[in-house]
């Protein structure tokens, strides 16, 4: 059973989990949430993107990092 997080650590818990497991380990097609049980435990669990199209995921990733260069040009900040 699934139940909504209270706190903030429980809610950012699924992000913490994905920026700490190995890239190989992570599936691109899931989403990682955070979810508590009833006696308070957080978990990770995942769903399926429902319509994932990879060439829209390029251009998406394309444009992110365009603008983060535009914003380390702008602010001088060297990678």
């Amino acid at each position: 059973m699934r139940i909504l997080t209270i706190t903030n650590w429980n809610g950012s818990y699924a992000n913490f989990y994905v920026a700490t497991q190995p890239i190989e380990s992570l599936n691109t097609t899931l989403k990682y949430g955070s979810y508590c049980n009833p006696l308070g435990k957080v978990y990770v669990d995942n769903d399926v993107v429902e319509e994932y199209d990879e060439a829209e995921t390029e251009v998406l990733i394309n444009k992110l990092e365009t603008l983060l260069d535009n914003f380390r040009n702008k602010y001088n900040i060297k990678s």
